[in-house]
């Protein structure tokens, strides 16, 4: 086993592999220190802190106070309330108004058609030279490329002046 391999090993669920890891462990220091880092973590992790009297009251208390329907409520929830009517009153002419907007334009919409004869109405059909096609798209994906390498270099260079005038500005007395 090396050391590239000793983290999967000891997470892995074969037993064999784990004792490899362990063992491994024993002979190399940085994966020992791993190992230890591993087993620290586990057990924090694994046990999970007990939620204190006081937070485990204010939680009963939020769960006491939070409402219960009744049959009786259920029931009339699901008829229609009258505190809602005018609600839904506009509701209603609002649906109806859309509905006499859009009778309205859809009966429009004939005479317009006939008046722009230019314009097809039936299927229109478009033949694809494929290959054309492609090379457009690999012409198109080369000119991004450069431009990625050219926005990438510019990033670069930004990157190092900032890093400069930080420099200069740490060291200014020089």
């Amino acid at each position: 086993m090396n050391c590239d391999e000793f983290l999967d090993a000891l997470a892995s669920s074969d037993e064999r592999r784990q004792t490899t890891a362990r063992w491994h462990a024993n002979s190399c220091p940085s994966c020992a220190a791993l190992a230890d880092v591993d087993a620290r973590l586990k057990k924090e992790l694994g046990a999970p802190e007990p939620l204190p009297q006081k937070m485990r009251a204010v939680w009963a208390a939020a769960a006491d106070e939070s409402p219960r329907p009744t049959p009786a409520r259920r029931a009339s929830e699901g008829r229609l309330s009258t505190r809602h009517l005018p609600l839904q009153l506009v509701s209603l002419a609002a649906a109806l108004l859309l509905l006499i907007a859009v009778g309205f334009l859809v009966s429009q919409r004939p005479s317009e058609i006939a008046r722009q004869p230019d314009i097809p109405t039936g299927p229109i059909a478009k033949t694809i030279d494929a290959s054309a096609e492609l090379d457009k798209l690999l012409a198109q994906v080369t000119a991004l490329e450069a431009e990625l390498n050219k926005t990438s270099k510019q990033a670069d260079l930004v990157d190092v002046r900032r890093e400069a005038d930080l420099l200069l500005a740490t060291y200014n007395h020089w």
